[in-house]
Formats: structure tokens, C-alpha cells, sequence
């Protein structure tokens, strides 16, 4: 599969993710386009995103997964840990 392919199925990941776990009325859940192609999986980095117009100094900072994988074989999804990510890029 190419990955405009892969992009959408992470976009409705993410929309979903936004609609049913938002993390904050003010912030949504993004992600950074462009793939990084693994043996197995495609990861996408997350990027949460503020939906009003602040100066940077006063935007939140948020914790959690870096990203999440869409594994070859079967398009499933899974949010990994940093551990995961590390695994993955010195496989």
C-alpha cells in the first residue's frame, strides 16, 4: 500500500481519537504526514495542536506516547511507548 493510503487510515485514526478521547477542549491530536517506513509498519508521530490563537510561551505541554505504528500485514493501529519507537529504529 502506498502511503497516501497509509495517511488516510492514520487520518481517520486520529480523528476518532479526537472525537472520542480528546485531550483538552482548547487542544486537538495531530500528526506529522509523512511516514517513516519500518520492516513491518509505517509509524507516525503524534502532534497535539492548539485550536485558539496563543503565543507560543503560553501553549500547554502535554506528555504521552510520541506516536503510533499501522502495521503492514493487517492495517491495525497501536499507539507505542518511547521504549517501542527506540526498538523500532534500531531494529
Amino acid at each position: 500500500m502506498e502511503s497516501k493510503g497509509i495517511t488516510d487510515i492514520a487520518m481517520r485514526f486520529v480523528e476518532e481519537l479526537n472525537r472520542k478521547k480528546p485531550i483538552d477542549p482548547d487542544y486537538e491530536y495531530s500528526f506529522d504526514r509523512i511516514p517513516k517506513e519500518f520492516l513491518n509498519c509505517w509509524y507516525f508521530d503524534f502532534r497535539v495542536v492548539c485550536k485558539k490563537e496563543v503565543q507560543d510561551i503560553e501553549i500547554e505541554s502535554f506528555g504521552g506516547a510520541p506516536g503510533f505504528i499501522i502495521m503492514k500485514n493487517d492495517k491495525k493501529i497501536k499507539t507505542i511507548s518511547f521504549n517501542e519507537k527506540l526498538a523500532l529504529e534500531q531494529a
